[in-house]
């Protein structure tokens, strides 16, 4: 009967939007790890490059002090 295929059609537009709010659910908890990979990546750039601009100056003053 109608009253059957509109309770049918019910169930799986209900089925639908659980399974949509999950996937979006995923992609946010997938986009804050990403942002939260990304500022811990730069931070580690910024590390790397004050540590080489160190050993830069470093080598700099020990060329000098063999000069």
């Amino acid at each position: 009967s109608v009253n059957n295929q509109l309770s049918g059609i019910r169930i799986r537009l209900d089925s639908i939007e659980k399974e949509l709010e999950s996937i979006k659910s995923g992609l946010e908890r997938l986009e804050k790890k990403t942002q939260e990979d990304d500022d811990a990546m730069i931070f580690e750039i910024e590390q790397l490059k004050k540590r080489v601009s160190f050993l830069e100056e470093h080598l700099k003053v020990r060329r000098m002090q063999m000069a």
